[in-house]
């Protein structure tokens, strides 16, 4: 379960951040196909993608290690965190892209060079 607001500023992103008791989880991220829209999203701590891909792949005998995973906001973070072989799109922020390998942007189809070579 989760709840999401849209808002309009990143102060009222800030504002959400800063109000969330410390049992959730809260993350942001926008979209290309909505500019100036901000979407925060809330959850329990410790159930996130990150936790959801562990279970997955304890389900199906996979060691996360050894599977990948893409993202492109921060609320991707614990899954890229919980995989072997975390990528970024190009459309990331800066911060994701620093700390993990990008593909292209979204628009320019990136997701095709983790399947290309």
């Amino acid at each position: 379960m989760k709840a999401q607001w849209i808002v309009d500023t990143p102060q009222r992103v800030a504002q959400l951040e800063d109000a969330t008791p410390s049992a959730l989880y809260a993350a942001s991220a926008t979209s290309d196909a909505l500019p100036g829209l901000h979407f925060v999203t809330l959850t329990k701590r410790g159930v996130d993608k990150g936790t959801a891909i562990v279970r997955v792949c304890a389900s199906l005998g996979f060691d996360p290690t050894d599977c990948a995973a893409v993202g492109d906001s921060s609320g991707d973070l614990p899954m890229l965190e919980a995989v072997g072989h975390p990528f970024v799109m190009g459309n990331a922020s800066p911060a994701l892209q620093t700390r993990f390998p990008t593909l292209p942007h979204i628009d320019d189809h990136g997701i095709l060079k983790l399947f290309e070579g």
